[in-house]
């Protein structure tokens, strides 16, 4: 049984979890009737209650008493629950004399405090003058509960230490799980202290369970990461693996089949701003990334609203859309907090920090105001907390006034970078570059390739260890795995060793790279794929309107196009694809056509170019399709690459499956069919030329001919299988024939076959076959929902009585 930390609760939310667990013993007769006015929170039923192991007689009342701290060491606890005790039962006195109540059967006391046997026999004599039976249930007992109602416990994540999810982890089987999760159970030490429960974790708990896949959506800072980290955390704790994923193939290289886990993915992992890379990537392999995702494979993907929504339009030209949620079914927007979450956030960060009294009295004089405040968030509440409040309490007992308190908590939460501006500009050189390497998330993420990018991009030298100014650093402006691990923690080793703070952090720097020409000019030139991939990004920054962040000028744009084309010529073909990937799809997001767009594009049309009939390679289509989208960007035109190798490599597999589904009756493969459909109409579109010299209506079309009349015979039929693993295989070999008839409209006018029928009908198989695989994996599937707490009007000053007492 896991040890469950109540005390990091509150009473405002341990009440609101004694109701859930309520509701979910008792069903919806318990009727909440008080609020704050008796500093207890009643329920009570008039009526019997049915329970596991019979009937409760009625009356019932039930009553949930927080004491602060009460399992701290050296808490006096008792004393604090019996005198709330003793006013308790007065009331419920008062009341049967008024006649509002009947004389309670039975009296439930569910409380925080730890209770020994004499404290169950104190109470029991307490109430007895006012009810029949008293059942006192301590921490204990609701550990018990939330045992058995493990739905609501994850509702209350906080409850669930660093230390315990450790301690859980310890045993000698659990340890291949731990190595394959060693990130989130990372991340869990700097979040578990301070993540608050919201209605957009608790909607993301929801669709994970009807749909096995989850959306976070919004702006920066809001919280969309932690929401995600928090709910594997969760799963790690019932032996979920938890997987960051990267890409897609790092989805596909680690499902495994008989294993529960959890997918992370996030398309920023500490940026802003968009890579048009990653977002193509998923957008391209989304409908085979769908059908890993099941009741044991959840995917928690971080991403924004376009991504998606350009996934779901390449999974409906692919015809697999329709058996897939709408967007707005698994979308959970992140950027809208009620008060009420704010002040449990603004709760959860104050506790955390261990603010002195000072700094307590002027929180609460200034609650309201930060609560309510429009340009709340929760990366502005943790500096808030951490940095701005000790500060200011240190400040006003050298004389501040209120009103200057006031103004600079509101500059705190308006105005965040002029406190982050300020730190930049107290750093060192040595320490600027350092910052200036970590850009390279994907390459330096560790102290010793940290040291490695120092040397090869900052003009300066280091005067200290990397080691040291890492350590300098750690904090303010990067957070270090284990700058303050545990004697006794002793499993973990992370892949990632250095993290930004926070990606607001992450966007300081490349402001202020912007802005330093010296250093802009010198990281473009030095700063290798990842500079270019920064200087070309779009929607980045806190308000998503960055764009080409590091090309101001037209000197930038020589340098960077100076950079790419000297890189080119010694990158790996897959360096290669990705960069063009991202050229292509963040110049086209731009929707701009400035002289260094156009003078960049040609730049790189011709290097690549050269590159590709040197080497003599042979391209596929969605790399050529980029290149041509590109090559239209630039300001002269651009001779296309050699394409007789290219052509080659679809044209000869496609003849080969045809002959193999004619001599021995093989199924047609669909990937052949696809790549070869889509490089016809790429070559189509953008070299008729070529068509022609390859003889385009004497073998071209002919071929074609047969690959439809395959494709016809493919989908007419059933199949008849209801093996899972036979019809997944089955499902997306359809999906790709699928696409290469769907490829193939363009030649309509050449044949007598209305080929967007039978693009339809392909689409409606591969529908079929995937509604056929979902069906199989749902059955049986557990939907129950966790039993939500009621929500009650919001006071702040009630949130933060005890602690701000």
């Amino acid at each position: 049984m896991p040890e469950y930390e109540l005390d990091k609760l509150g009473w405002y939310n341990f009440e609101r979890l004694v109701q859930g667990l309520l509701k979910a013993e008792f069903g919806a007769t318990v009727e909440s009737t008080s609020g704050y006015q008796d500093r207890g929170k009643d329920a009570y039923c008039p009526s019997d209650l049915k329970t596991r192991t019979g009937k409760l007689q009625g009356p019932i009342v039930f009553q949930a008493k927080f004491v602060h701290a009460a399992n701290a060491v050296g808490s006096r606890y008792w004393r604090l629950l019996l005198r709330a005790c003793k006013a308790e039962r007065e009331l419920i006195d008062e009341r049967q004399r008024n006649s509002q109540w009947a004389r309670p059967k039975h009296y439930f006391l569910l409380t925080n405090c730890f209770l020994q046997p004499s404290h169950r026999q104190v109470l029991a004599r307490l109430f007895a003058p006012v009810c029949d039976e008293v059942h006192a249930l301590g921490q204990q007992d609701i550990s018990d509960l939330l045992d058995n109602h493990s739905k609501i416990a994850q509702l209350y994540p906080e409850i669930l230490s660093y230390r315990h999810l450790l301690a859980s982890l310890a045993s000698q089987q659990m340890r291949g799980l731990v190595a394959r999760s060693e990130a989130a159970i990372e991340e869990a030490r700097n979040l578990i202290p301070i993540f608050a429960t919201t209605s957009a974790y608790q909607k993301a708990w929801s669709i994970l369970r009807k749909y096995d896949f989850v959306v976070l959506t919004g702006p920066p800072e809001m919280g969309k990461t932690a929401i995600g980290r928090m709910i594997a955390m969760a799963q790690l704790s019932n032996s979920w693996e938890v997987i960051d994923c990267f890409t897609p193939d790092d989805l596909f290289s680690q499902h495994e089949p008989d294993r529960d886990q959890v997918f992370l993915a996030d398309d920023a992992f500490g940026r802003t701003e968009y890579d048009a890379t990653r977002g193509a990537v998923w957008e391209a392999h989304f409908s085979k990334v769908r059908q890993k995702i099941d009741r044991r494979h959840w995917l928690i993907w971080t991403s924004r609203k376009h991504i998606l929504e350009g996934a779901m339009r390449q999974m409906d030209i692919q015809g697999a859309a329709r058996a897939f949620p709408k967007p707005g079914e698994v979308i959970v927007q992140a950027d809208w907090l009620s008060p009420e979450e704010k002040g449990q956030i603004l709760f959860r960060h104050s506790m955390h920090a261990d603010l002195d009294i000072d700094a307590r009295k002027i929180l609460k004089n200034n609650l309201a105001e930060i609560i309510y405040n429009t340009k709340f968030t929760p990366e502005r509440i943790r500096r808030l907390t951490s940095e701005a409040l000790p500060r200011l309490a240190a400040e006003s007992r050298q004389g501040l006034t209120q009103e200057q308190v006031a103004e600079a908590i509101k500059s705190v939460l308006e105005q965040p970078t002029e406190m982050m501006e300020k730190a930049y500009a107290k750093l060192e050189e040595q320490q600027k570059w350092l910052l200036v390497t970590l850009l390279d998330e994907s390459r330096v993420n560790s102290e010793a390739g940290a040291e490695t990018a120092f040397r090869e991009i900052s003009p300066v030298p280091n005067t200290r260890p990397i080691g040291q100014l890492l350590s300098e650093l750690d904090e303010g402006f990067i957070r270090l795995a284990y700058s303050k691990r545990p004697e006794n923690d002793f499993s973990l080793r992370k892949a990632r060793e250095i993290d930004w703070v926070h990606p607001s952090y992450r966007d300081l720097i490349i402001d202020q790279l912007m802005n330093n020409r010296t250093m802009r000019l010198r990281y473009l030139k030095v700063g290798g794929l990842n500079a270019v991939n920064l200087a070309i990004s779009q929607v980045g920054g806190s308000e998503g309107n960055r764009s080409f962040p590091l090309l101001p000028d037209e000197e930038s744009w020589l340098v960077l196009s100076e950079t790419v084309d000297h890189a080119i010529r010694s990158m790996t073909a897959f360096e290669v694809d990705r960069l063009l990937t991202a050229i292509a799809g963040s110049l086209k997001e731009s929707g701009q056509s400035n002289p260094g767009v156009r003078d960049f594009s040609r730049t790189v049309c011709i290097a690549l170019k050269a590159r590709w009939d040197v080497q003599k390679k042979s391209l596929k289509s969605s790399i050529l399709k980029n290149f041509y989208e590109l090559s239209v960007l630039a300001d002269t035109d651009v001779p296309s690459p050699e394409l007789r190798d290219t052509w080659n490599k679809s044209w000869r597999p496609l003849a080969d499956a045809l002959s193999a589904y004619e001599s021995w009756g093989r199924s047609l493969d669909g990937d052949v069919a696809a790549e070869f459909a889509e490089m016809l109409e790429v070559l189509y579109e953008n070299e008729p030329r070529f068509l022609k010299r390859i003889g385009f209506e004497t073998e071209i079309v002919p071929t074609v001919e047969k690959l439809i009349g395959v494709i016809a015979a493919e989908v007419s039929g059933e199949i008849d299988e209801d093996d899972l693993d036979t019809l997944e295989f089955e499902g997306q070999r359809i999906e790709m024939i699928s696409r290469a008839a769907r490829s193939l409209i363009f030649l309509q006018s050449k044949f007598n076959r209305d080929l967007s029928a039978l693009a339809d009908e392909a689409e409606s198989l591969a529908r079929h076959l995937s509604y056929r695989v979902d069906a199989i994996k749902e059955s049986g599937a557990d939907d129950e929902a966790p039993a939500e707490p009621s929500r009650q009007s919001f006071d702040p000053r009630e949130l933060f009585r005890e602690f701000l007492s």
